[in-house]
């Protein structure tokens, strides 16, 4: 059970350990398209979020390693200051690498322009708002999901009882 409520981070890591590939098909953008869109990712506070996502990495994946071998849950917690300050350094490796998609999937024009926007007052007060706006959605979007399915399960259980299917 424990392996399957951790599937999903596994899967994101997996997925993640992909990207490097799939990038390096695709042709540079232009150097000014880049710097734009690294202007638009320090307006959007990135490197705040990466810092925001990091402990809960080194969560999941702690939980993932002390599921599969209790007995280092000491080891592993006395090692957990020394990875966050580690791997806390690469933040400054992720801008870049997202400028290069920002850069390849916008024009600069747009990027420009979404830029003046995050770097105003009303975007700043968004950007400050946006992890709660999105921990705030995931939570209704999860609610909302269980409660679809709560009904979709019961739904089809019943379009099996009347045609015949035990369950």
């Amino acid at each position: 059970m424990l392996f399957k409520a951790r599937l999903p981070a596994l899967l994101s890591l997996a997925l993640i350990a992909m990207v490097p590939a799939s990038r390096a098909q695709q042709p540079a953008p232009p150097p000014a398209a880049v710097a734009a869109a690294s202007e638009l990712l320090q307006a959007l506070g990135t490197e705040k979020q990466f810092e925001a996502v990091l402990p809960m990495l080194l969560q999941q994946v702690r939980q993932v390693i002390v599921a599969a071998n209790p007995a280092a849950t000491s080891e592993i917690d006395k090692m957990m200051p020394m990875l966050q300050e580690k791997f806390q350094a690469r933040k400054s490796d992720l801008v870049p690498l997202v400028a290069q998609v920002y850069a390849r999937r916008l024009s600069v024009e747009d990027i420009n322009a979404m830029t003046a926007f995050f770097q105003s007052p009303a975007g700043q007060r968004f950007v400050t708002m946006q992890p709660l706006l999105t921990q705030d959605s995931m939570a209704l979007g999860n609610e909302w999901g269980r409660r679809l399915g709560t009904d979709v399960d019961r739904e089809m259980r019943q379009e099996l009882q009347k045609r015949g299917v035990k369950l």
